[in-house]
């Protein structure tokens, strides 16, 4: 009850948001390398590098509006300047107070929430610029309409429809994040597993982890700070403090076996051979993009993949 009592609310949040948008009026322009622009990516680490290839695609650098603990990634590419709030509404609160004194010449949503679009319309109302939305099929002061938005579509292809009144078409080929990353030697020629994700439909169960640590030849298990309690216990356990850490982990592995978060698509983005264990999901949505991915379902599948190249 409570569920559909905060969804409903949610909806008609949503609802009143729009229809103050729908009367509001913003001059054409055209997308100049001077323009100042702000990204809301209020999505995970997943979602985060879905948008990589979008900012890179911008002719200009951006600043990015994100949740706290993905800024650092934004950073990393050096492409952007990445404001981490928390998806709270003292957070929301902050990032406005923080935004609103500044001026943007566009505004640009790649991710749909309530609180996407209350930040971004509270921010459009004081800076009066243009503003996008990927679920909406009109444009404001675009070149062109954005392109429908289906359920089948990959999250990787909502952030790209998110651009197309710009000019920035969507490619034919989902294209992969452009990541560099160190290395670091605990993990170099050994096998990576990430047992767990936020979501715990997701996750392997102690029993499941336990066998493919029997199955390999001394895996690293990696977790956030998040995980530190649910892999106390087990051999070769990693916890990493930052996304830096975590990439120079992925990025000397031999093979990462991992459940469907955003350890993923970091490693499939580093081109690293990745076995995608898929549950609770639908990998047309939101599979990992890169060169050397195997999707999965079952443990014996994974074992499998693990020990083939491709």
């Amino acid at each position: 009850m409570r569920t559909l009592l905060t969804s409903g609310l949610n909806s008609i949040f949503a609802t009143r948001l729009a229809w103050r948008w729908r009367n509001k009026k913003t001059p054409a322009f055209a997308l100049t390398p001077q323009m100042r622009v702000l990204v809301i990516e209020l999505g995970g680490l997943g979602d985060a590098v879905h948008v990589l290839p979008v900012l890179a695609a911008l002719p200009m650098p951006v600043t990015v509006v994100c949740r706290d603990y993905v800024a650092e990634l934004f950073e990393l590419v050096g492409h952007s300047r990445a404001i981490g709030i928390t998806k709270s509404r003292a957070g929301l609160a902050r990032a406005i107070a923080e935004l609103c004194g500044q001026e943007w010449d566009l505004i640009i949503s790649t991710c749909w929430s309530t609180w996407t679009t209350a930040l971004a319309l509270q921010l459009n109302a004081t800076a009066g610029c243009g503003f996008w939305r990927p679920w909406r099929v009109e444009t404001f002061g675009g070149r062109g309409p954005i392109p429908p938005v289906t359920h089948a579509d990959h999250l990787a292809t909502l952030r790209w429809k998110a651009v197309a009144p710009l000019g920035i078409l969507l490619p034919a080929q989902l294209p992969v994040a452009a990541l560099t990353a160190g290395r670091d030697p605990r993990a170099a020629g050994r096998v990576v597993i990430v047992p767990l994700s936020g979501n715990r439909r997701r996750c392997l169960t102690a029993a499941e982890t336990r066998e493919l640590i029997a199955a390999l030849d001394s895996p690293i298990v990696l977790g956030g700070s998040a995980d530190a309690s649910r892999l106390e216990g087990f051999p070769g356990a990693l916890i990493t403090r930052s996304i830096r850490d975590l990439l120079a982990l992925l990025a000397s592995a031999r093979c990462v076996v991992t459940v469907n978060t955003g350890a993923m698509h970091l490693a499939a983005a580093l081109g690293v051979k990745t076995v995608s264990i898929f549950r609770g999901t639908d990998r047309k949505l939101c599979g990992p993009i890169g060169p050397h991915v195997a999707v999965v379902h079952t443990m014996a599948e994974a074992l499998e993949a693990a020990q083939k190249n491709f």
